[in-house]
């Protein structure tokens, strides 16, 4: 719901709907998907809210390394979507 919210242009409910999947997906599954980081990311950003978009991209980015989501095309493709609007995710390192 939260992704097509976020393509229909309503950012603010997309944000929302993320937000309280979160803790949802990660009762249940043991982390939230990288998807809903994701939409929070692409969420903030065209709310003009460049720190919590920073720190939800950086959140998905850390999930994507994982073995369930680093092959998933569709995963892959939509944190690339993420990366392209909001900007590259930075490494401290």
């Amino acid at each position: 719901l939260a992704l097509a919210e976020l393509r229909a242009g309503d950012p603010a409910a997309a944000v929302r709907t993320a937000a309280r999947a979160v803790p949802l997906f990660r009762h249940t599954y043991g982390a939230p998907w990288p998807l809903l980081h994701g939409v929070l990311a692409v969420g903030h950003h065209r709310l003009g809210r460049p720190a919590e978009a920073a720190d939800h991209l950086a959140r998905m980015r850390a999930l994507m390394l994982g073995d369930r989501w680093a092959t998933d095309g569709t995963a892959r493709r939509l944190a690339a979507e993420a990366e392209a609007e909001v900007g590259p995710a930075v490494n401290p390192d």
